[in-house]
């Protein structure tokens, strides 16, 4: 997993050893509910802002991720053909231009 090279969204500040831990946890248990997935890089980025945002709280960081892949289908995102890709890419890149001249 990329977390020796995941920073602190906020900040961008090297993890500490105990988020890096949480993290791990986290995506390992994410690769355990989606085994057709694993790791994908990227996923520890995803998993950071989350547990950062929710002030390090690591079940709920995975319960977020969890139904952000399932619900919502970010799962899309990391299989392997990435097939939402460039539906996702249109729509953002549409949004941006709508919201951010």
């Amino acid at each position: 997993m990329d977390l020796l090279r995941t920073k602190q969204p906020l900040t961008g500040q090297p993890l500490a050893e105990d988020e890096k831990e949480q993290l791990s946890n986290v995506l390992k248990a994410m690769a355990k509910v989606f085994p057709r997935v694993q790791y994908c890089q990227g996923m520890n980025y995803v998993a950071t802002v989350l547990h950062t945002h929710l002030r390090g709280d690591e079940e709920l960081s995975f319960e977020l991720f969890m139904a952000l892949m399932a619900r919502k289908g970010l799962i899309a995102l990391f299989v392997e053909g990435v097939p939402d890709f460039h539906l996702r890419s249109f729509v953002f890149e549409k949004l941006l231009k709508r919201y951010v001249p």
